[in-house]
């Protein structure tokens, strides 16, 4: 057990430091993290869809991109009121 402890403490490789918003990392229930949750949504949809080729999986994403900038729109608006 000792040596369990030992090498934690001591690891040989480190893990890069998150990139995450600190929001996203330790997520609470309010607005910031809904809005920082929506954007990380959108940007991987993104990503992913442009790796499909042209065809019906590509434009059913695009969709589903465009509902997404809709509601992170409306949260925008929930915000300022």
């Amino acid at each position: 057990m000792r040596e369990f402890h030992l090498a934690r403490s001591q690891p040989r490789h480190l893990l890069p430091a998150s990139r995450l918003p600190a929001s996203l990392r330790s997520p609470q229930a309010n607005l910031v993290s809904l809005q920082d949750s929506l954007r990380l949504a959108q940007h991987v949809l993104e990503m992913f869809r442009r790796t499909l080729p042209d065809g019906r999986d590509r434009r059913l994403l695009a969709r589903l991109a465009n509902r997404l900038i809709k509601i992170t729109s409306e949260t925008r608006r929930l915000g300022k009121g």
